[in-house]
């Protein structure tokens, strides 16, 4: 029993200093750089990522330098392994992630393209659609793509199940960025024009705000100048964010978002604290 205690002291004494330092003298938090992109086309005969795009896709997520990269509308594992042998070329090494977003539509391959994942989960909605969230440093980085059809109904049930998931399973900071296909002005398809689909799809993005009170507000991020695509957050600060203009390639519709975050002091206390309990059970 002594040495379990004399273990346990050991242990939280870093949480006790932690907590005993002046604000001032605490290391910075974390920085984590996202870039999230719809990587597809509005070409009808062909929606997904064009092999023709990869070069340019390659280029502007090697001038940011991402820690995380979140693409919708891949089309294959076989592109995944060329964004990666090329950016590898660049001095950029990443892991990869990949889910089928849906797999009867034509939205392709949601990936995680991460320096390096620790944990992966998934989740697929009611709605056929799914999440995929990455662990990146004690991070959860959840990467979705909504659906655009049949339409805001649909896009109100998968975010209510993706919000109840995001509640129960992951702790600590989580990241929520993807193709939302509506924004705090409405909706894809039909929703943009149409003002009683309109609202149902202002007060789904209501409750993702209330859940993660941190977002990127610049947009819009689409040809079609909808602000589509998101990146949320809890218990992290949002530093910076910019949508990146004149990276579309063809019919490729839309812009990435690139957002620096950091993570709460308040967050990382948490975060140790429970690593210490878990540790000493």
């Amino acid at each position: 029993m002594l040495h379990v205690r004399w273990r346990a002291l050991v242990l939280l004494a870093p949480l006790a200093a932690l907590l005993a330092a002046p604000l001032e003298a605490r290391d910075p938090p974390p920085r984590l750089r996202v870039l999230q992109w719809n990587v597809g086309t509005i070409d009808p005969r062909g929606l997904r990522l064009p092999d023709g795009a990869i070069p340019q896709v390659v280029e502007t997520i090697a001038q940011a330098a991402p820690d995380v990269v979140v693409l919708q509308e891949v089309e294959s594992a076989a592109q995944v392994s060329r964004l990666r042998r090329d950016l590898a070329a660049r001095g950029l090494v990443y892991e990869a992630r990949l889910l089928v977003a849906e797999a009867t539509s034509p939205d392709g391959l949601i990936v995680h393209l991460v320096r390096r994942a620790h944990a992966r989960k998934t989740f697929r909605t009611s709605t056929g659609y799914a999440a995929q969230a990455v662990d990146v440093g004690g991070v959860w980085v959840v990467g979705i793509h909504a659906p655009a059809a049949p339409g805001s109904q649909a896009r109100a049930t998968f975010f209510d199940e993706v919000l109840a998931w995001t509640a129960r399973e992951l702790r600590g900071p989580v990241v929520l960025a993807g193709d939302f296909n509506l924004g705090p002005h409405g909706g894809a398809g039909t929703a943009a024009v149409l003002p009683w689909l309109r609202k149902v799809d202002q007060a789904t993005y209501a409750r993702l705000a209330r859940a993660f009170p941190v977002r990127t507000t610049e947009g819009p991020t689409t040809s079609y100048r909808l602000h589509l695509d998101h990146v949320m957050g809890r218990n992290v600060r949002l530093v910076r964010h910019e949508v990146l203009r004149g990276r579309r390639r063809g019919l490729m519709d839309h812009d990435p978002l690139l957002a620096d975050l950091r993570i709460g002091a308040a967050s990382a206390v948490r975060g140790l604290a429970h690593a210490v309990t878990a540790t000493t059970r």
